[in-house]
């Protein structure tokens, strides 16, 4: 269950509510399935599939899940049903409907087709470090991440968060360490991939994968003024991962030592296993993520 994304969030009160009282108002706002009336629904799940408890806790962190479950209903199928009700009603009258009344005709489509469409469902999942006051999300999108920081700022009533603030614009501080490797911070290096931009509106985008970024052919781009918006870099081998100019991290992989130690103490029960990889994954994000915030990052303090 090792994430494989992060977008970070930091807490601007400290995390008050206990295990017991997270637990608590979370299953109030737990999860229920669509209705035959409704496009959608979302809630609170319990992160360890098959489990009971909506929090799952150890060493002082806390992983939590929300699922969301939508019918899909396609435009172009309410667009065909709607258009043959039109073509129904012109045969009949005579005249064809427009306007409003095409509107309406497919609000009436949508109502009728909605308990027959078929559901699909999307977990996303979230990372409580109360000691770090901090909370990740495991998406690749922002506004996911948000729809989850937000109910669950329903859910306790309460949750003041802020977006950590960079020390200096992303793309320049990425510009530097590609330029001049010895700027990256101690256990730090590059990887293979990076996204170099020119700072203009609609300029040119240079994207490179499996490339070597000390080459003369990516130093050529910075030379002539691109910026990278995007930079794969490498944490101790213990977490390679690409880094955004928003501070998002996408494609998350923990090294070889890590996943092999999970492998080793899961000995085949689902239970066991989640548990031993939540706490390998716990461990290293509580130690990444401050390193991570301590070097990009104004500190909470001067936000």
């Amino acid at each position: 269950m090792f994430f494989k994304n992060l977008i970070l969030y930091r807490l601007e009160k400290p995390f008050s509510h206990s295990l017991e009282e997270l637990e608590t108002a979370l299953g109030q706002a737990a999860f229920t399935p669509c209705g035959p009336a409704d496009s959608s629904r979302y809630g609170w799940s319990t992160p360890m599939p098959g489990g009971q408890q909506f929090v799952h806790s150890g060493s002082g962190h806390h992983l939590i899940a929300t699922k969301k479950e939508e019918r899909i209903l396609p435009a172009s199928v309410i667009r065909e049903h709607a258009e043959q009700r039109a073509d129904e009603i012109e045969a009949s009258t005579g005249a064809r409907p427009r306007g409003k009344r095409l509107k309406q005709l497919r609000e009436e489509v949508t109502e009728a087709l909605t308990p027959r469409a078929f559901t699909r469902s999307r977990y996303c999942y979230a990372w409580i470090a109360p000691q770090l006051n901090t909370i990740a999300v495991d998406s690749a999108t922002a506004a996911r991440a948000d729809e989850l920081i937000n109910f669950l700022r329903q859910t306790l009533g309460s949750l003041p968060v802020s977006l950590p603030k960079p020390k200096q614009p992303l793309p320049e501080m990425f510009t530097r360490w590609l330029a001049d490797t010895r700027s990256l911070p101690a256990e730090l290096i590059l990887g293979d991939e990076c996204e170099l931009r020119e700072p203009v509106e609609q300029g040119g985008i240079v994207r490179c994968r499996q490339q070597d970024l000390e080459a003369n052919e990516i130093l050529n781009h910075v030379k002539t003024g691109k910026h990278a918006s995007k930079l794969a870099l490498n944490w101790k081998d213990r977490l390679s991962f690409v880094l955004d100019d928003m501070l998002s991290i996408k494609r998350l992989r923990f090294g070889e030592d890590i996943l092999e130690a999970a492998e080793a103490t899961g000995e085949g029960d689902v239970a066991m296993q989640f548990d031993s990889d939540f706490n390998l994954m716990s461990l290293e994000l509580a130690a990444f993520i401050p390193y991570l915030l301590e070097h990009t990052c104004r500190s909470a303090n001067t936000q």
